[in-house]
């Protein structure tokens, strides 16, 4: 495995046949954000889907969006990173919608139809932590 173009994320299966390398992006710090559907179907990650600072590569110093895979790191879509950067992403009980962390935010991205939600706007002050979802219908929960 070589790494020295950043971190990757990797699949280790359960018969030994060694990692499998999901997703070529320069990720940094984002593997410990990757999230996995509740059906480990697919994973969402905060990487750098454009040149946002204008440098002619996309890479970490980048605004990061939030790129869904399936299990086997096929992109299936993708948030790009023109409002601010997206992290803390975690899938809703039926897989359906994602929330995530943007600036002082806590948004809910669709997936499916491409929109994006506002739960808790932002205040200028409070950083949200997600904790998941809760209630009939699940909304996100953060503290």
């Amino acid at each position: 495995m070589d790494l020295r173009d950043g971190q990757a994320l990797f699949l280790l299966p359960r018969d030994s046949r060694g990692p499998i390398r999901l997703t070529g992006y320069v990720l940094d710090f984002a593997p410990a954000m990757a999230a996995w559907s509740h059906d480990g179907s697919r994973f969402v990650v905060p990487c750098p889907l454009a040149d946002t600072d204008g440098d002619g590569a996309v890479a970490y110093s980048d605004r990061h969006g939030l790129a869904l895979f399936d299990r086997r790191g096929t992109r299936l879509a993708a948030l790009p990173p023109e409002a601010a950067d997206a992290v803390d992403p975690f899938f809703s009980p039926d897989g359906n919608r994602i929330a995530f962390v943007e600036g002082w935010a806590l948004r809910v991205w669709i997936p499916d139809s491409g929109s994006v939600e506002t739960s808790i706007p932002d205040d200028g002050g409070t950083f949200p932590r997600l904790a998941g979802w809760a209630g009939d219908p699940p909304v996100p929960v953060f503290t």
